[in-house]
């Protein structure tokens, strides 16, 4: 059929005056426009979906990797009070999940969490801490593993039944994950790994306790500039039956000395290490660091009680401790 050339022209005329060809830059800002706004609508609609899904899911995978479920609860529910969105509590539940997985202790990770919700820290910020510490904790399971596997270590640490087996690999673990989030000195590290089982005798301390030596670690001042000694130092505390409580305040007690002695921080460990390997009770050894009444020893000195040759006993005698040979 021939269509005239006036209707055809007509026609024409009206397709564009209802659908105008855009310019190039008018099409590809719509196409944008619309990609854009998409984009915004499927997020809207789509992620809290995911994000609370990823929560169950989260809980579900924490109690069948055996977590405390009273504590994760306790973390979701403080997450909900606290404001925070389910893609955010997710953040703050998947790092101990994660680590549970792996069979490694997570329960420090939780409540790192819960302290930072406490504190009203900003969720971003509450993640990156818990990012580090899961980092830190992967660490200590790769290096921790082995060592606890060790036959000098388990005869150390007194472990036989499987049950005693998981306790002291939790506690060792958590003290061994703080040194590395802490960044503990290699040098000092290493050496009180090996130190460690080989001079402490069996029965003479506690999982609990060579947790709390590895925690500190990183808080001796003397653990940068002479690794051997602050390994030594610990290492001897263990064998002179320091608990992890006493573990825990030597740190302060040698910064005391340091103070009220009007000592270089290496003086005060040596003269620490003086009296631990003369027997002297924890309490009394922290009581006088605290008290600046330790005197310091000097760089290369034999401390009293360490000169074994008859009638070198110095200020305080033989020593009654553990040989430590």
């Amino acid at each position: 059929m021939i269509i005239p050339i006036e209707r055809s022209i007509t026609q024409t005329h009206s397709a564009y005056e209802q659908d105008p060809v855009p310019t190039g830059s008018e099409d590809e800002s719509m196409r944008m426009l619309r990609t854009l706004f998409i984009t915004l609508i499927m997020l809207y609609v789509l992620t809290p979906a995911v994000s609370a899904q990823s929560v169950d899911d989260l809980m579900e995978r924490g109690r069948q990797a055996g977590m405390d479920v009273e504590l994760l609860s306790a973390l979701e529910s403080r997450a909900n009070a606290a404001g925070l969105d389910v893609a955010e509590t997710a953040r703050l539940i998947e790092p101990a999940v994660l680590l549970a997985e792996q069979q490694l202790p997570s329960r420090a990770v939780v409540q790192r969490a819960l302290e930072g919700l406490a504190k009203q820290v900003p969720p971003d910020r509450i993640a990156e801490v818990l990012g580090r510490l899961q980092h830190a904790s992967e660490r200590a399971g790769e290096r921790g593993g082995a060592w606890l596997e060790r036959s000098d270590v388990r005869e150390m640490l007194g472990v036989n039944a499987r049950q005693d087996e998981a306790r002291a690999r939790s506690v060792v673990m958590e003290g061994l994950a703080q040194a590395y989030n802490r960044e503990a000195p290699a040098e000092a590290l290493d050496a009180a790994l090996e130190r460690i089982p080989q001079e402490v005798g069996p029965g003479r301390t506690s999982p609990a306790a060579v947790g709390a030596a590895l925690q500190v670690l990183p808080d001796l001042a003397i653990s940068a500039q002479e690794p051997n000694l602050a390994a030594g130092l610990l290492t001897q505390a263990l064998n002179s039956g320091f608990a992890a409580r006493d573990l825990r305040q030597l740190p302060a007690a040698l910064e005391a000395a340091e103070r009220r002695g009007e000592m270089p921080a290496e003086a005060a460990a040596r003269g620490a290490l003086s009296e631990m390997a003369m027997g002297t009770p924890a309490a009394m050894v922290l009581e006088r660091l605290f008290q600046g009444q330790i005197p310091g020893q000097p760089p290369g000195g034999t401390p009293p009680g360490l000169d074994r040759r008859p009638g070198g006993g110095g200020q305080g005698g033989p020593p009654q401790g553990p040989p430590n040979e």
